[in-house]
């Protein structure tokens, strides 16, 4: 398919193994499988666009929040004439499976805790988006809120720690207290992951839960926080009607 930008790709010649045994080489095999599957995601998005399908502009949002966040909010797209693409889909949803039960291999200790805990934030994000790409049935996408509600979990474990500056033990009981941050930036997987479950899944209380969590970590970026937030907000209020 013809794109309209190139980027650079992380390529590894290395198969993908069951087991991880560092952090280090559990992030290089997740960067090249979440660059796979953003090749593939602009390519449903050429097809859309070509269909016609276009993400409407949600409470007047500029063209560069409106293109970011399109495949979130895009219809499912009949591939039945696009058999490699159907074949690309089905690999990159079969190796980031095998990228998670390898993953499971690696301890969390206090040392790592952090990288861990965002190491897995982009794993899921992965996961989730090769795996609601072409699925927009509700019913279908509640078979996924256990997994979205444990992430969150993750996620605001994440951010308290960040914010005091050390790592959470796991016999610590986590009180979610928000407060702004700085620093938190696109490219962690972080912010993606609580915007596409904000677009992918109706369920008020984990839509509030991932607002709550936009406020809190003020991302830095392309994106400034206000901006993200009113987006996201504007995604919830056009689903309540």
């Amino acid at each position: 398919m013809l794109r309209t930008h190139s980027y650079l790709y992380p390529v590894c010649d290395k198969q993908l193994p069951e087991n991880f045994f560092s952090l280090e080489e559990a992030n290089i095999h997740i960067d090249i499988l979440s660059s796979s599957v953003a090749e593939i995601t602009d390519d449903l998005d050429l097809l859309a666009k070509g269909d016609g399908a276009s993400l409407e502009d949600a409470d007047g949002t500029d063209a560069r929040m409106s293109n970011y966040f399109c495949s979130f909010d895009r219809p499912t797209i009949n591939l039945d004439q696009q058999p490699s693409l159907v074949m690309r889909l089905d690999n990159a949803r079969s190796d980031i499976r095998k990228w998670l039960t390898a993953f499971t291999n690696i301890p969390v200790t206090d040392e790592n805790a952090m990288e861990h805990r965002l190491t897995r934030i982009f794993g899921f994000y992965t996961w989730l988006s090769v795996e609601t790409c072409q699925n927009e049935d509700p019913t279908t996408l509640k078979h996924f809120e256990e997994q979205v509600c444990y992430i969150m979990g993750v996620m605001e474990e994440f951010v308290d720690a960040y914010r005091d500056g050390n790592s959470l033990s796991s016999s610590s009981k986590h009180v979610y207290q928000p407060q702004v941050l700085t620093g938190i930036t696109m490219g962690t997987g972080l912010v993606a992951c609580v915007c596409l479950i904000i677009a992918k899944f109706q369920h008020p209380h984990i839509r509030q839960r991932c607002l709550r969590l936009l406020r809190t970590i003020g991302p830095c970026g392309p994106f400034y926080s206000d901006d993200l937030v009113r987006y996201m907000q504007a995604v919830v209020d056009s689903s309540l009607g």
